[in-house]
This record gives C-alpha cells, sequence and structure tokens, in this order.
C-alpha cells in the first residue's frame, strides 16, 4: 500500500493530542487562564502554567524597551507552553504603551481619527506601527481591534470604534488582523 504524507492539518492535530496527553489536569487548566501580570503572578507560572498573561498601564511605566522586553523572555522562558502576553493598546482612549513617552513619542490616535485622516491605509501603516511596538517588547497579543459599530457621539464607545457601519467595520476588522498578523502579533475582535 502507497503510504500517504500527512497533511499538515494532521500533523498540528496529533501534536497537540501528544501534548495534551502528557498535560497533568492542573496544567490543562492553567491553560485556560489569562492572569495579569505582576512580578508575583509571574513568579507563580511554574506552580499554575497560565496560558496567558494580559499588561495594564501600570505595567510599562517604569520600564524600558529593554527591560519589559527582557521580563517578557524571562516569563517566555519559564513557559512550559506556548505563552500569550496581552495588551489592550487599541489607539486613542485606550492605550497601555503609547500614553508613556519612553516607549512612542506620542499616542496612538483612535481608529475614528485616522480613518478620518486616511481611510484604511492609515488604519493599516498604524496597524503596523502597533505591531512592531508589541513584538519588540515581547508581547504577541493585542485585545484589538474594536469591532463595535458607533455612529452616536453620545455611545461610550464612540470615540473607541472606527465609526462606520456593519461592511465598513468588517472592512477595518479585516485590516488590523490581517496587518497585526503580518506583524507577529494576534488580534483579539471585540466586544461581544
Amino acid at each position: 500500500p502507497e503510504i500517504v504524507p500527512e497533511t499538515p492539518d494532521a500533523v498540528r492535530e496529533r501534536r497537540i493530542s501528544e501534548e495534551l496527553a502528557k498535560m497533568t489536569v492542573r496544567e490543562k487548566l492553567g491553560q485556560m487562564f489569562m492572569a495579569a501580570y505582576s512580578d508575583t503572578s509571574a513568579a507563580a507560572i511554574a506552580d499554575y502554567a497560565f496560558g496567558a498573561y494580559i499588561l495594564f498601564a501600570g505595567n510599562f511605566e517604569f520600564e524600558t524597551v529593554d527591560t519589559l522586553s527582557a521580563k517578557m523572555a524571562d516569563l517566555q522562558s519559564q513557559a512550559k507552553y506556548g505563552l500569550l502576553t496581552a495588551v489592550d493598546e487599541e489607539g486613542g482612549t485606550v492605550t497601555r504603551i503609547s500614553r508613556f513617552t519612553q516607549f512612542r513619542a506620542d499616542k496612538f490616535k483612535s481608529p475614528r481619527t485616522l480613518y478620518s485622516w486616511g481611510g484604511m491605509d492609515a488604519i493599516g501603516k498604524d496597524t503596523a506601527e502597533k505591531s512592531a511596538l508589541l513584538a519588540s517588547l515581547g508581547l504577541n497579543l493585542n485585545m484589538a481591534p474594536v469591532a463595535d459599530i458607533s455612529v452616536n457621539d453620545g455611545d461610550f464607545m464612540y470615540w473607541r470604534s472606527v465609526g462606520l457601519d456593519a461592511a465598513g467595520t468588517a472592512d477595518f476588522v479585516r485590516t488590523v488582523i490581517r496587518e497585526s498578523k503580518a506583524g507577529g502579533i494576534g488580534s483579539v475582535a471585540k466586544h461581544f
């Protein structure tokens, strides 16, 4: 009989099954959690096998590119399994990193502002720049883009959204996810 090589999908599924079979219940459970990053939670990675950490503004305030990237590299080296390192860097009112001048001269603009200045080209360029910054810090997941549709300036999400209809917002989400992926950064479309 002819031997048929495994497809890439079959290889991936086999490897996942093999890894899962080796994991303890505690490790499987830990992989389902995203912990808020702190020195204490980082030290607990060996005990809890967290699958992800999220960093907030306070994690960046007194760091530099070098010190933070070293901390993220150390965290990754301690992780037994792949580790997501996340941040909310939407631009506009939600900037955890770019609010600090040691990382960027000025904050990333809101999607609404960017779109009004240069359409999807501006969104794409901004996302590529964000992705490069996150990657330089050892982060690999941005809790963005905002997929909410908001056209009323009284809405809470008004400045966090791109300000387009459903089709335009879908194009925005595709653009951000595509550019983030090209820069090695995962995306989380929110809010649902």
